[in-house]
């Protein structure tokens, strides 16, 4: 997971589950059936997404994006199966903007 056990979270992004071995397309479903986000009890607004990341093979990561940005100081626990809990917190809203140069 890209999260360290009481590691904050920025508002924008998503929580990511790496595992050690593809999971087939046949299985995916099953899988994020065993994938739970909760905030405050109850499961998060949002959606698990297999990622398509050329580090990793097809079937190797799936990322949760939450339906609106995270907000701040909110409280989240991530279960994956009954193998890994983590839980954070969403830190202070910090967005970059940039301008072309002149």
């Amino acid at each position: 997971m890209n999260i360290a056990e009481g590691q904050p979270l920025g508002v924008g992004i998503p929580i990511a589950v790496t595992f050690a071995r593809p999971v087939p397309s046949t299985e995916r479903a099953a899988v994020e059936g065993q994938l739970k986000v909760t905030v405050l009890g109850d499961g998060a607004e949002g959606s698990w997404k297999w990622a398509e990341d050329p580090a990793l093979a097809d079937g190797q990561r799936v990322d949760f994006r939450p339906r609106a940005s995270w907000q701040p100081g909110t409280k989240v626990t991530v279960k994956v199966g009954t193998a890994l809990t983590r839980h954070f917190t969403v830190g202070r809203s910090q967005i970059a903007a940039s301008a072309p140069d002149r």
